[in-house]
């Protein structure tokens, strides 16, 4: 299954994931296979203005790579 970037936003979806890239170091990591995930603050996320950090995406035989300027290899 091809990803699926949200227009204006650091989310994507994959497969029953919600990826969010939080900063060049944080990713969020979601799981649901009924696609029911949760936007209400959380104890991790009081504040939810961390800019916009530059990612680049590639799916390969099933496997999805995210490289930020912190993990790039």
């Amino acid at each position: 299954m091809k990803f699926i970037r949200i227009p204006h936003t650091n989310e994507l979806r994959w497969e029953d994931y919600r990826l969010t890239v939080i900063t060049d170091r944080i990713l969020r990591v979601e799981f649901d296979r009924e696609d029911l995930f949760t936007d209400a603050p959380t104890q991790f996320a009081l504040e939810r203005g961390f800019g916009a950090p530059s990612f680049t995406l590639e799916e390969n035989d099933g496997e999805l790579t995210i490289r930020t300027a912190a993990a790039s290899s």
